[in-house]
C-alpha cells in the first residue's frame, strides 16, 4: 500500500503542466445580415495570462449605403490582475475595468433577460487538420414571448491540439473570457482548448467563422499594454448604495 501511495505522489508531481497556447490566432467570419454582407477579421494574441483582441469589419455590401471598413476597439485582458481594458483610439484613452465588474454586468444581463443556457456535447469531429469537440449552445430567453425570437443556437468546435486558451472567440465581437458564465458552462460540458470554428443563425442569416491560421511564438510585453500616449482611466464601477 505504501509503495502504491509513493508512486501516486511521485506521479502527481511529475505530471506535465497544462499546455497553454502562446502566440497568435487569426480568424475570419463571413456574414449576411439584412442585406449587409462582409467579413470580420479577428486576431487574438495570447501570452501566459494576457490576451489582446483586434477586430476589423470589412463590408462588401451595405444595406444602409456605401460599404465601409470599421475597427473595433482593441481589447486587453490581464487575468493575473483581473482587468479588462478598452483602447479607445479616437480619444487616445485606455479604459480599465475590474474583471469582477465585467462578470457582474454579464450576470445581471442574463438575469434581466431570463436566459436559460443548455450545452450539448456532440462528441469528436475533424475540422480541417484539427481534432475538435463539437458543442451546441442553446439559449432561451423566457421574457421574450415569440417562439421564433426567444431561442438561439450556436455551434462551436474546440480543439485541444493547440493547448488551452484564457478566452474563446465565439461570435462577431463576442468572446467568452475565463471565468465568465458561458465560458464556465462550456467548460463544465468538457470544453478545453482553442476555438476552431463557430456558426450561428441559419439560411440567409447564417454567420460562420473559421480559424485560418495560428502562430505559436513568444510575444513582446508591449503587445498587452496601452500605448504610452494614451490616458489610463479607471471608471467607478461600484454599485449604487441602497437607501
Amino acid at each position: 500500500m505504501k509503495n502504491i501511495m509513493f508512486f501516486l505522489i511521485i506521479g502527481f508531481f511529475l505530471r506535465s503542466p497544462v499546455n497553454k497556447f502562446n502566440g497568435v490566432l487569426h480568424y475570419e467570419s463571413d456574414y449576411n445580415m439584412g442585406g449587409s454582407i462582409g467579413k470580420v477579421l479577428t486576431t487574438i494574441y495570447e501570452a501566459d495570462s494576457k490576451v489582446r483582441i483586434e477586430s476589423e469589419n470589412i463590408q462588401t455590401k451595405s444595406a444602409l449605403g456605401k460599404p465601409s471598413t470599421m475597427d473595433q476597439d482593441v481589447l486587453l485582458y490581464d487575468f493575473d490582475k483581473q482587468q479588462e481594458t478598452h483602447l479607445q483610439t479616437k480619444f487616445k484613452r485606455a479604459v480599465v475595468t475590474p474583471y469582477d465588474a465585467v462578470l457582474m454586468q454579464e450576470q445581471k444581463m442574463m438575469e434581466s433577460m431570463g436566459t436559460t443556457v443548455i450545452i450539448q456535447n456532440l462528441g469528436n469531429e475533424k475540422v480541417g487538420n484539427y481534432n475538435c469537440t463539437h458543442f451546441v449552445m442553446t439559449s432561451v430567453n423566457s421574457k421574450i414571448k415569440s417562439a421564433k425570437l426567444n431561442t438561439s443556437k450556436k455551434d462551436i468546435w474546440i480543439t485541444g491540439d493547440l493547448g488551452s486558451c484564457h478566452l474563446w472567440y465565439v461570435g462577431a465581437y463576442l468572446y467568452y473570457p475565463e471565468g465568465s458564465f458561458l465560458q464556465k458552462k462550456l467548460a463544465d460540458a468538457g470544453a478545453d482548448g482553442v476555438v476552431v470554428k463557430w456558426q450561428s443563425g441559419s439560411g440567409d442569416l447564417l454567420t460562420t467563422c473559421m480559424l485560418m491560421s495560428n502562430e505559436n511564438k513568444s510575444l513582446p510585453s508591449a503587445t498587452f499594454t496601452p500605448p504610452s500616449d494614451y490616458a489610463v482611466v479607471h471608471p467607478d464601477m461600484s454599485l449604487p448604495k441602497k437607501n
